[in-house]
């Protein structure tokens, strides 16, 4: 350091002595001099440099001092833009300088590069504006500060330009239908070079100011709000990254769903019986859903569920056999709800059916042989005794003869013949029996001798007449 000393005048002084310590430990007399360089202790900090001096008489003064700190540190430097933010979407920036050192800033330097060659200084300030140029790239600002010693701290800071707004893609990882009535699961993927993407999530309304935003971590729950009916809804959602812009408001559709499938067997119907031919049976349902079908499957008599073909509502189904049966049919819709039909029926073999309605009728016709040949012998029999009571040969000019038998059915009368005949023509008689027995269903006969006088003849049996039984004829 260069001492500036003030020498008392008139004070016959003839030497002096200086020393960093106030004991003048190992210090020397040395001529009288105002100006001298001098050698202070090492390590920085306050340093005190005393004199004294020696008149001519011999008489040593009081010791004088003068302070000065040595400072032969760097000053620490700090510089802060935007708050330590990463990013910013303004040109314009802040910046705040943290200085720490035993000696006072002086001046400093501010610069797009570490040369500091085109700027000039300046009064040191704690706090600053700086414009970044408006490109997506990392601005770099170097600053320089002195401190009232003399040393010189350096310091940079960078800051990005963002102009990319965030991409995100919204996915139900449990399907676009569901039966949930209290969240819903949201799995949201953003596409940000920038990271740090929160996100606002509402539930058929657009997200507001007031619409809290979380950071994307995970699966998001998304609450639906009570009383919520079944249908179509949306899920909106908005991005925010790090450097603050923020996307528009994407969205995904999705359908509530609570109300399992409408399900139906048409046939089978249930507690039928019927008859086919073969296993083969042909299986159909009515199946319907607000949303859609998603699996359909089938067991039979408690066996293994067996899928049926996507949208087909009939299917072959192969029995194990004639009989009693039940087939179940489950029908699962997109959200999950699953409806259950169940049908009980009886199958019988048809051919088998055919056989024993064959061998009945066989015993059918059997039966009406036997009741016909039975009605022919009564009939035959009938024949033998023909059911007359009464039997009228007319004409107008002719002769009437009536007879009666004991074992004729009563209320019987019939007309059987007209034989034009005359009193004398009594050749007739025999033509007249003729006709008669044709009547009854007989064949004919000869006829027994008639006495001309007419007053009696006897029947012949084909007419059914027992023995002994006789006729009168009368005249008109």
């Amino acid at each position: 350091v260069d001492l500036s000393i003030d020498v008392p005048l008139g004070a016959h002084l003839r030497l002096m002595q200086l020393s960093n310590d106030p004991s003048f430990e190992g210090a020397t007399w040395e001529t009288v001099s105002e100006e001298r360089m001098w050698f202070l202790d090492p390590e920085d900090g306050i340093k005190t440099v005393y004199i004294r001096y020696l008149d001519k008489r011999d008489i040593v003064s009081l010791p004088m001092n003068d302070t000065i700190r040595l400072d032969t540190t760097a000053p620490a430097v700090n510089l802060t833009l935007n708050g330590g933010a990463v990013y910013t979407i303004d040109t314009r920036v802040d910046g705040v300088v943290a200085y720490e050192d035993p000696s006072e800033p002086v001046r400093m330097w501010l610069s797009e590069d570490d040369s500091f060659d085109r700027v000039r200084d300046q009064d040191y300030s704690e706090t600053f504006e700086w414009t970044v140029k408006a490109r997506e790239s990392d601005h770099w600002v170097y600053l320089r500060v002195e401190d009232a010693a003399g040393n010189v701290g350096e310091t940079s800071a960078k800051i990005h330009y963002a102009t990319i707004i965030p991409i995100i893609k919204l996915s139900l990882p449990e399907g676009e239908v569901t039966r949930a009535t209290d969240v819903i699961p949201v799995e949201i993927t953003p596409v940000d070079p920038y990271g740090g993407v929160e996100v606002q999530l509402t539930f058929d309304t657009f997200p507001t100011e007031d619409t809290p935003w979380m950071t994307v971590s995970g699966l998001f729950e998304v609450e639906i709000p009570d009383g919520s009916p079944d249908g179509p809804h949306q899920i909106h959602a908005r991005a925010r990254n790090a450097a603050g812009l923020e996307s528009g408001v994407e969205s995904i559709d999705l359908v509530l769903d609570t109300v399992a499938p409408s399900l139906a067997i048409l046939y089978p119907v249930d507690g039928s019986s019927f008859n086919q031919k073969g296993l083969k049976l042909r299986l159909e349902i009515d199946a319907s859903d607000s949303t859609r079908i998603l699996r359909m499957a089938y067991v039979l008599d408690e066996g293994e569920p067996r899928d049926m073909p996507d949208d087909e509502l009939v299917t072959n189904v192969t029995l194990p056999g004639f009989g009693d049966h039940t087939i179940m049919v489950t029908v699962e819709d997109a959200a999950g709800n699953i409806a259950t039909s169940i049908s009980a029926f009886t199958v019988e073999d048809a051919d088998l059916a055919h056989t024993s309605v064959g061998f009945g009728l066989l015993m059918l016709v059997v039966l009406v042989l036997l009741g016909s040949a039975v009605i022919a012998g009564y009939s035959y029999r009938r024949s033998r005794t023909p059911g007359l009571r009464s039997v009228k040969l007319l004409d107008g000019d002719g002769w009437h003869h009536d007879w009666t038998h004991p074992h004729l059915e009563e209320d019987g009368e019939v007309e059987c013949a007209k034989v034009p005949v005359v009193p004398e023509q009594v050749s007739h008689f025999k033509e007249v029996k003729r006709v008669a027995a044709e009547a009854a269903g007989a064949a004919p006969e000869a006829a027994p001798e008639a006495s001309m006088e007419l007053e009696q003849v006897a029947m012949p049996d084909e007419l059914g007449s027992e023995e002994g039984t006789t006729n009168e004829w009368k005249e008109f």
